[in-house]
């Protein structure tokens, strides 16, 4: 299977014209994410308790845009400055990620738009269409808010970049909608990407900022690929490439974060935790192994596992293999 995934990525590199490129390494810009990151609950603060582990390197932030922007005259910061505080406290950094797509303010859509609406679990859901002029708009705006906020917090390590996806990661695929009838085609998605990459780049050009990768749909591996690639060539050593589906058999995005990994640092971040799909992310000691053997320097854990005893031993064996990872950097 492995050497299956392999054959078809270099198929569809070659079909894209799209190459991975190797530069000579060369030292980060600036601090990389290096560590465990706990893995906090949307909107909410860290307990404390798992902060006092000095095997945890920081927090891992989300924030749903609707929360922090629900109108358009004003915004909201006191959540994002709340958590970054309560890290501080403990001598410890903040990942920061403000989720759009499902959590877009209506504002937005009273602004004239595009969305589309779908069910999932029982529940309604409406979206933007996520290469939208007003959208990407909208959106721009507010990134590059945050960044004139917190670009120049020490305390803030690094920020996911997120919009145009269904919420913080890369895929749109949901039932009942077809993308094509909104002008869906690789080009277009990989286009809307460059744009927001772009925007956070601008935004804090002094730190980090990372992607969670995935096919926008099942298969779609040029579209992944293509804005894989814009983030590797375009801002080399400057944005951080992971993973969110780390479990007891490994990732779906090993090859794609093996590759990755020879160019930046990676990461990933677990599928679920003792809160969140504790069965079928399976042992976590088997989950840290698979995670550490593809090169990832950081790795974001959820809460509940930081701060279940039972795990304490599998925490730091992550913690230093984690460490033994980065002093293999440049």
């Amino acid at each position: 299977m492995a050497k299956r995934i392999l054959a078809l990525m270099a198929a569809c590199v070659v079909l894209m014209g799209l190459t991975w490129s190797r530069p000579k390494r060369e030292p980060p810009p600036f601090a990389p994410v290096t560590g465990i990151y706990d893995l906090l609950p949307t909107n909410e603060i860290a307990a404390g308790e798992e902060l006092a582990n000095p095997n945890v390197a920081g927090v891992s932030a989300r924030f749903r845009w609707n929360s922090i922007q629900p109108n358009k005259l004003r915004t909201y910061w006191a959540a994002i400055d709340n958590v970054i505080d309560s890290a501080k406290s403990y001598g410890k950094k903040t990942i920061i990620l403000v989720i759009p797509g499902i959590n877009t303010p209506n504002w937005v859509y009273s602004d004239g738009a595009q969305y589309v609406t779908f069910t999932y679990e029982g529940k309604n859901f409406k979206m933007p269409v996520p290469w939208d002029p007003i959208y990407l708009q909208k959106w721009c705006q507010f990134v590059t808010n945050l960044g004139k906020r917190y670009a120049n917090n020490p305390d803030v390590i690094s920020v996911q970049m997120a919009g145009v996806g269904k919420v913080g990661e890369m895929g749109i695929e949901v039932e009942g909608v077809d993308w094509t009838q909104y002008g869906y085609t690789d080009d277009v998605y990989i286009s809307a990407w460059k744009t927001v990459i772009d925007t956070f780049r601008q935004a804090f050009p002094n730190k980090v900022t990372h992607l969670s990768i995935k096919e926008p749909f099942r298969g779609r591996t040029e579209a992944l690929l293509g804005v894989l690639n814009y983030c590797l060539t375009t801002y080399p050593k400057k944005i951080h490439i992971q993973a969110n589906d780390l479990r007891e058999t490994g990732s779906d995005m090993s090859d794609y974060i093996r590759q990755a990994g020879e160019q930046t640092y990676t990461g990933y971040e677990m599928f679920g935790g003792r809160e969140w799909l504790d069965a079928i992310t399976g042992d976590r000691m088997s989950a840290f192994q698979a995670g550490l053997a593809d090169g990832v320097v950081y790795m974001e854990v959820y809460q509940g596992d930081l701060q279940d005893p039972t795990l304490n031993d599998a925490v730091q064996f992550l913690a230093e293999g984690l460490a033994a990872n980065a002093a293999k950097q440049p």
